[in-house]
């Protein structure tokens, strides 16, 4: 199934333009898949409107081969999710056998025409070196001995050309009856560069999911530009390796189960086997049906994922997947192996925002499953860093870490507004510093403030939730620093039928998935940055205020005697002086300056705090452990009081002023 629905047909946006042909999925990346065909498949489907079509859905042209050549191969992406990415490899041998699937066009009697896949076989024939026009290299291409009476069409042209589960070429031309396949080498040719940016901070999650023992069904909960949708493709992928049936769906609107289930059936390929309805409550049980009837015992369990947009609400499709559609597919497959084991051979992975909120307000009552709550960890700056190597690998390294410093500044560690970024800076040529003071106006107003502005507003407006979350630039909070902002930001005023209550105002943040608990700290990351963001580039003066008071709440927590972690709002009390400081960076004097204040004047001070009533060596090691521990604290210390080049001097300053011995 995975190979099928991998496979897709390429077509003209225009109505009168009835040229068509094959391409297949070779990756995938936040809803987005990117499908390998030919170049003169896509010239001859672009037609007057200038677009194309994956399966129906307008693609974009990411790269295209030279015109009549024979690096005759173009990439398309498509905001969807079509199959599992198929795998690829260069070395293939002479003689050897392969297998292809592509679309022909037939007519039936008294129908119009329609496109069915086709699959052959046969051996790979001959190598032979073509010379591109006005190129310094060739291009391999494989002849193909095709078995059988079957003749390829050209709506076959695209199709991969599969050798022991690998594409190795794509079918591309014919001359004088023989058939000919582009060696799958060529597409280094025409895309020398990354896809997309590749965020890599998962591998945690995807250990408990993948895992033998893992729970059939997970809700995975994040904010906005946390990679659940990455995620999600990784899993895929992951499962399909695994022989795992997949299917993969993006929920941007609301849809009936019945509608769900031939969406899903259409995807896994299966939709011969669904068998009509009118009646949507039975749609999780046609579904399993039809899963059943085709199976491939060689397959290992089948994974759904549902992939929720941000669009619309969510609440009343996760009941009905939670209470009726989820459950019927599991009892419908029980009848057959491997699913009658009771070892989860049938997973279900649904990932959102606010989805364990939604979930909190379903478990009030009693549900056929349970799924595990599984929250999503914001990225880390060597994450980041990584990522920025992987995708600027013909790049120095020291350059790759300057402007990874300076994205994750501007961007607040957002992987969209980064990944756009590291584009745009990898087109312009400038060197990082340079970039980033040329094109921070740009970067703000086009790529971070519309996505600053859609979390805004996605805030929940009950009880001055809104105004807590578009105000805080606190990275943590406890119980009574929550109820001293609260009380400064006036927001008990906003809880005029009710007595205002900290606790019951952290647990609606904790179960909205905006603060999460960690060390007995209510947490916030990639949101609070972003708001940060907006008010330091729009408001500056309310965002010093709020720093400002941001401090005198850490040194009221820091004094209280009472208090079990007085060493985290040291760090806190620091960062505030830090954040509310950020126009005073510009340049390298100015730095020096602030750094100078930092150590020579803040941290005795603050540490005088700490170390006051308490014992001295104990809260140091406590201090210098929390330092060690918070990437974000280490990041802004070493970027904000840098002198010109990005390094650890200031952070290991920092360490010495806590710890002089050391």
């Amino acid at each position: 199934m995975s190979l099928e629905s991998s496979v897709a047909y390429i077509t003209s946006a225009d109505a009168d333009n009835t040229s068509f042909g094959t391409g297949f999925t070779i990756d995938q990346d936040g809803g987005y898949s990117y499908i390998l065909t030919c170049a003169h498949v896509v010239r001859k489907a672009i037609g007057k409107s200038g677009k194309v079509k994956v399966n129906g859905v307008i693609a974009e042209e990411v790269a295209i081969g030279s015109l009549d050549q024979a690096d005759d191969l173009a990439v398309l992406r498509v905001k969807e999710l079509f199959g599992v990415p198929l795998s690829r490899r260069v070395n293939a041998g002479l003689g050897s056998k392969f297998t292809s699937i592509g679309y022909q066009r037939v007519m039936a009697a008294g129908m119009a025409k329609s496109l069915i896949k086709r699959q052959l076989q046969g051996t790979l024939d001959e190598l032979t070196d073509q010379q591109i026009v006005g190129q310094s290299f060739q291009t391999k291409l494989w002849a193909l001995k095709i078995e059988g009476s079957f003749v390829p069409e050209p709506g076959y042209s695209g199709a991969p050309i599969i050798q022991e589960g690998y594409v190795i070429g794509v079918l591309s031309m014919v001359d004088k009856g023989q058939y000919f396949a582009v060696s799958i080498e060529a597409l280094s040719r025409i895309l020398p560069e990354s896809l997309y940016v590749p965020f890599t901070n998962r591998e945690d999650e995807l250990k408990l999911i993948l895992s033998s023992s893992a729970p059939a069904y997970y809700l995975l909960d994040a904010p906005s530009g946390y990679g659940k949708s990455t995620l999600l493709g990784e899993v895929q992928k992951r499962f399909s390796e695994q022989k795992w049936c997949c299917g993969y769906l993006i929920l941007d609107k609301p849809l009936e189960l019945d509608e769900l289930a031939r969406a899903l059936a259409e995807k896994m390929c299966i939709s011969n086997f669904l068998s009509n309805s009118n009646n949507a409550q039975d749609a999780g049980f046609r579904l399993g049906r039809a899963l059943r009837t085709p199976w491939d015992t060689s397959k290992e369990g089948i994974v759904l994922l549902f992939d929720f947009d941000k669009e619309f609400s969510n609440f009343e499709l996760l009941e009905k997947l939670l209470k009726q559609f989820i459950p019927q597919i599991e009892e419908s497959l029980k009848s057959i192996a491997p699913f009658d084991q009771g070892d989860n051979r049938f997973r279900v992975i649904i990932a959102g925002r606010y989805l364990c909120s939604s979930y909190n307000r379903l478990s009030t009552q009693p549900l056929p499953i349970i799924p595990r709550l599984q929250y999503l960890a914001p990225f880390k700056y060597d994450v980041i860093q990584n990522s920025a190597r992987l995708y600027l690998k013909n790049q120095r390294d020291r350059l790759t870490k300057e402007i990874a410093h300076h994205i994750l500044y501007i961007t607040g560690g957002h992987p969209g507004c980064m990944a756009q970024v590291l584009q745009v800076y990898e087109k312009s040529g400038m060197p990082p510093e340079t970039f980033v003071n040329l094109q921070s106006d740009f970067i703000w107003k086009e790529i971070v403030k519309p996505v600053v502005k859609a979390i805004a507003d996605e805030f929940p407006t009950t009880l001055g939730v809104h105004k807590l979350m578009q105000k805080n630039v606190l990275r943590y909070m406890d119980y009574t620093a929550l109820k001293n902002l609260a009380e400064i930001l006036e927001i008990a005023a906003e809880w005029d039928t009710i007595e205002f209550d900290e606790f019951h105002l952290s647990d609606i943040l904790t179960g909205a998935a905006l603060l999460s608990w960690n060390n007995k700290l209510l947490h916030d990351d990639i949101t609070r940055r972003l708001v940060c963001l907006g008010l330091r580039n729009d408001s500056n003066d309310e965002f010093v205020q709020l720093c400002q008071t941001a401090q005198t709440i850490c040194k009221e927590r820091l004094r209280d005697m009472y208090n079990p972690n007085p060493e985290k709002w040291v760090l806190e009390y620091l960062f505030q002086f830090l954040q509310r400081h950020a126009l005073l960076i510009g340049n390298a004097e100015q730095r020096r300056a602030l750094r100078n204040i930092f150590i020579s004047k803040e941290l005795p001070k603050v540490l005088q705090w700490l170390y006051n009533g308490r014992i001295e060596q104990e809260q140091r090691r406590y201090l210098l452990d929390s330092i060690k521990e918070d990437w974000e604290f280490m990041f802004t210390v070493n970027y904000f009081l840098r002198d010109t080049e990005y390094n650890d001097d200031p952070g290991n300053e920092l360490i010495s002023g806590v710890n002089p011995a050391m």
